[in-house]
């Protein structure tokens, strides 16, 4: 029986794996707290070693079991038509997880403040309401990708309203602007007490024979270019005049050396260090 109306109507949940790196059958708790600091304007660079203050109480959790994400919708058992999502949205539900935060951060932050300068313009906003952080409760399990903008941050809400005298209070949503142009950032923490990339030097002159690269803006790999080959493009910009418009690194593994069950990598971040 779906609340609002007290309509008949069926729930269909569809669950979908979620692509993982790591130690995958283990259970995650997605947390959300409120950010304490003002987290930056979205043309300011902000590291991913920036840990953003957060207020204490959380605001909601939500526990990833076995790393599956599910789609909800919601239809009448009259007709099939779709009740949730609402069809003004989206027809079709997308995968994802849904948290519910708690109602008195949306009381104390937006509906105590209707009329008020905090809610006049963006930028007394969001020194208001500076953010959200979303982290894993646990230390150790999987890395699994999400994109902020495909986020949603919903309010639900009911207000007074007389028909016929009689208080119907309908229930209301309001959707916040989470996406696009709003300030992302990521943090990222390691611990490396007794391994062995403290102690390694690596052999800049003919290179080495393994390479342990590690993504997440942890350890990383360099490509030294010969010499004699710059010397060679430069001397055919000079003397042929011939301009370079794009180019490419291929990077071959040995496959003897390859002799374990993950996938290669598919990407990698380039940053050029010697611009001289």
């Amino acid at each position: 029986m779906y609340p609002d109306g007290n309509i008949n109507a069926k729930k269909v949940v569809s669950t979908y794996p979620v692509t993982k790196f790591g130690k995958a059958k283990k259970n995650l708790t997605l947390q959300v707290y409120e950010v304490q600091d003002f987290m930056n304007g979205y043309n300011d660079i902000v590291y991913s070693n920036k840990n953003f203050q957060i207020y204490s109480p959380l605001l909601g959790s939500k526990e990833i079991k076995n790393g599956n994400v599910s789609s909800v919708s919601i239809t009448k058992d009259s007709d099939g038509s779709q009740i949730f999502p609402s069809t003004t949205s989206v027809s079709t539900p997308a995968p994802g997880l849904r948290i519910q935060l708690s109602p008195s951060i949306f009381q104390s932050k937006i509906i105590d403040k209707k009329g008020q300068p905090e809610l006049s313009d963006l930028s007394n906003f969001i020194r208001h309401f500076k953010g959200l952080k979303i982290s894993v409760a646990e230390d150790d399990g999987y890395l699994f990708q999400f994109t902020p903008d495909d986020m949603e941050l919903i309010m639900y809400y009911k207000n007074d309203k007389i028909v016929d005298n009689v208080n119907v209070r309908p229930q209301t949503k309001y959707d916040f602007t989470i996406k696009g142009t709003n300030m992302h950032s990521g943090y990222y923490e390691y611990n490396r007490a007794g391994a062995k990339i403290n102690n390694y030097t690596g052999n800049t002159s003919i290179g080495d024979k393994k390479l342990y690269a590690q993504g997440m803006g942890g350890n990383s790999i360099g490509i030294k270019f010969k010499k004699e080959e710059i010397d060679k493009l430069r001397a055919l910009y000079q003397n042929d005049k011939a301009a370079i418009n794009s180019a490419k690194i291929r990077i071959y593994t040995d496959k003897s050396e390859w002799s374990n069950p993950y996938a290669k990598p598919t990407d990698f971040t380039i940053v050029q260090r010697d611009k001289d």
